[in-house]
């Protein structure tokens, strides 16, 4: 599958707003990244990104509140991949009110398909599922197909 890579320092907020903004979109995204949710800290979830305009030691942690109210869109966007970890849990905020989670938000944004994760995920094993999962997909356009495919496949 042919695609555009953001590196770990390229992954930053301006390269999303660039690359996912208003009239831009690609049928497929992939974002393997860190989905942080501090349980009890008060702190909201974020996504991990490089930076905000440019790489950062420290990277920078895009919450969701910002994401539902930034020009980042999936217009055009039939399938998008959340493979880091949590990125379909809910999340309660401090005043006991539910958050919506990032997968949720990006279908609010005009996605068609959200694959997201309810739980911690391996890097490794998720690679091989993510791998498997394309290569089906790719040969297979029924949804529902590629679905019970890539879950029949995986074992934990």
């Amino acid at each position: 599958m042919e695609g555009k890579l953001l590196g770990n320092d390229e992954f930053t907020l301006a390269a999303l707003k660039t690359e996912l903004g208003e009239g831009r979109g690609f049928p497929v995204v992939h974002i393997a990244s860190h989905f942080v949710v501090e349980t009890g800290s008060g702190d909201e979830p974020y996504l991990m990104l490089g930076g905000e305009t440019s790489g950062q030691v420290a990277g920078y942690k895009w919450n969701l509140s910002e994401m539902e109210h930034s020009t980042v869109v999936f217009h055009g966007t039939r399938l998008l991949t959340l493979s880091a970890c949590s990125t379909a849990k809910d999340y309660k905020t401090r005043d006991g009110t539910e958050m919506d989670s990032l997968g949720m938000i990006a279908q609010q944004k005009d996605a068609e398909a959200v694959l997201a994760t309810l739980w911690d995920v391996n890097d490794a094993s998720t690679s091989r599922l993510m791998s498997d999962f394309y290569s089906r997909w790719l040969k297979n356009p029924a949804t529902a197909k590629r679905k019970h495919c890539a879950r029949r496949s995986w074992r934990c």
